[in-house]
């Protein structure tokens, strides 16, 4: 097998034809490591996720495929790609808890003002949670940043209500 992508194909045919979920799962974690080996790409990670849930229903290996992407993603628009798709892709209350493993690794990464806005505005679009953005603000060192940084994190604190935040900016 050359690419995940054939592996995944594969592992799909089984439990199609075949019926033959072990044989799958063997397949899927297989791909997995050829993902992990191989250059990263988010659309590859996306279609190993996207089957593995609708082939095996398998809670673990997605957990494992999720987490492993999570940590191979080198830019945050593939970690909001990966949650995105996640929440799209997966049946709740498993997606949200699953979405929100990328976007919580990159927090830490986050130390650019411009990022930063745009992990809150990603909290708020995909989850609309507001206690984690309010949490997000108080954590940033919002002094340093230049008038539009401040009007932009002034406007996020305003739509989620932590109005003491918003006029203090």
């Amino acid at each position: 097998m050359s690419t995940a992508i054939d592996t995944i194909r594969l592992g799909h045919r089984a439990v199609a034809e075949l019926d033959d979920s072990s044989y799958a799962r063997t397949l899927f974690e297989y791909a997995k490591v050829q993902l992990e080996s191989n250059h990263y790409d988010v659309s590859q990670w996306l279609f190993v996720i996207g089957h593995a849930a609708a082939d095996l229903c398998d809670h673990d290996l997605i957990r494992k495929l999720v987490t492993a992407e999570s940590s191979s993603c080198t830019h945050f628009s593939s970690a909001y790609q990966l949650a995105r798709s996640v929440l799209q892709t997966l049946e709740p209350p498993d997606n949200a808890e699953l979405a929100r493993l990328g976007i919580n690794e990159w927090k830490p990464k986050m130390s650019d003002p411009s990022d930063q806005v745009r992990l809150l505005r990603s909290v708020l679009e995909l989850f609309s949670d507001r206690d984690w953005v309010i949490q997000a603000l108080s954590d940033c060192k919002i002094a340093q940043f230049d008038f539009l940084l401040l009007a932009e994190f002034g406007h996020i604190a305003d739509e989620v209500n932590d109005r003491e935040r918003s006029k203090s900016l």
